[in-house]
């Protein structure tokens, strides 16, 4: 029940209520997860009273459908052919952000997780990248280095120095020969 303390009404508790609670990390927010500012960690009895489902990504067909569709205006002035191909480039680069760490092997450190080299990219940082991406591509901006601009703008200014260089080389891996620009191992483009 909610106890209104102003007129000291007593709200009884439907028998269908029901409350829902999101989280963006596993229990207390330990590890890489806890890479999210502000966290209140719950202690074990907040826990114990809800049911704990975990949401996956998106799967690849809905999530492509997606990003076609919240990306059709941005695009408008590609062909729709190189728009599909650049949106299959960007959700490639967004797997590979997303991967799993993996398990050290060696002796010293076995059993233990490394930590992923970069920050996954969320379909909403996703749709906010191809937005810009495209946007500058459909627009024929005088950018020198389109997905750069793209990824800083949308999410890689936010990241570390490091974490901004290796988002950065995973995109200009994925998207090679997509967006007319050819780019050094340094992410700079070249001739």
């Amino acid at each position: 029940a909610l106890y209104i303390e102003r007129t000291g009404e007593i709200v009884p508790r439907h028998p269908n209520a029901r409350v829902i609670i999101t989280d963006n990390c596993r229990c207390a927010g330990a590890g890489f997860e806890s890479a999210y500012l502000a966290r209140n960690a719950q202690d074990t009895s907040t826990l114990e009273r809800f049911w704990h489902i975990e949401a996956k990504w998106p799967a690849p067909e809905a999530e492509t459908a997606l990003l076609m569709r919240k990306t059709a205006a941005a695009a408008s002035g590609l062909e729709p052919e190189r728009h599909a191909a650049i949106v299959k480039g960007l959700l490639a680069f967004a797997a590979r952000t997303r991967a799993e760490p993996k398990a050290s092997t060696s002796a010293a450190s076995y059993g233990k997780q490394d930590a992923p080299a970069v920050r996954a990219v969320s379909p909403r940082v996703l749709i906010r990248f191809a937005q810009i991406l495209l946007t500058l591509l459909s627009q024929q901006a005088p950018v020198e280095d389109p997905v750069a601009m793209a990824l800083n703008v949308a999410f890689a200014n936010g990241c570390t120095r490091e974490e901004a260089f290796a988002l950065q080389q995973l995109a200009h891996f994925e998207l090679a020969g997509l967006t007319g620009t050819r780019t050094t191992s340094k992410g700079r483009r070249a001739g």
